[in-house]
């Protein structure tokens, strides 16, 4: 044998490469495509349940799911349809709306209240979205306001932020008063 540049990198017999039982035989390698075709299946019907799940979840949140049928979204056009355009007639879809948070922000009864100093007869003139109580199921359902359309109604009343942090330092005031008299009443 000759020692050269490939010295004992070739098998010196065929046997050398194959395993302590020989080269692979073809039944070792037996591949059954009916079940790969079937693990194909399985994964998409799975994906298919997944994306029917999500469309039912999106939906019970009171959610729009993208509907070719529908008015264009404003920002991308696509169809919206759903219970958001209803609510405060905006057609924006909930990819959009999630890209522009800020902008679509949903905010509660109690804060529009109690932040923006706004009364029932108001906030009951802005479109809401109800939605189930998140805290019991047996509560009523919660009430949610753009954000944007509530701060401009308390804008338009008020005049400015600033008179809107006024009535703020005034109730807090009142509340204050309120809190000392009440401890210098005799028992």
């Amino acid at each position: 044998k000759e020692q050269g540049l490939g010295a004992g990198l070739e098998p010196d017999e065929p046997d050398d490469w194959a395993g302590p039982d020989g080269p692979p035989q073809p039944d070792e390698f037996d591949f059954d495509a009916g079940a790969v075709a079937e693990e194909i299946a399985a994964a998409d019907a799975a994906e298919a349940a997944f994306a029917r799940s999500e469309v039912q979840f999106l939906r019970a949140r009171g959610t729009d799911v993208g509907d070719p049928t529908g008015t264009p979204c404003v920002h991308c056009g696509s169809g919206v349809s759903g219970p958001f355009i209803e609510a405060f007639g905006i057609a924006a879809c909930h990819p959009c709306r999630a890209r522009m948070a800020t902008s679509y922000k949903l905010v509660t009864r109690a804060f529009c209240k109690a932040e923006l100093v706004l009364t029932d007869k108001q906030l009951d003139r802005l479109g809401s979205l109800k939605v189930p109580n998140p805290h019991k199921k047996s509560f009523n359902a919660m009430r949610l306001y753009l954000r944007v359309q509530a701060e401009e109604v308390a804008l338009t009343t008020w005049g400015s932020a600033a008179a809107i942090e006024a009535e703020h330092r005034r109730r807090d005031e009142v509340k204050l008063a309120r809190a000392s008299d009440k401890a210098k009443r005799p028992r």
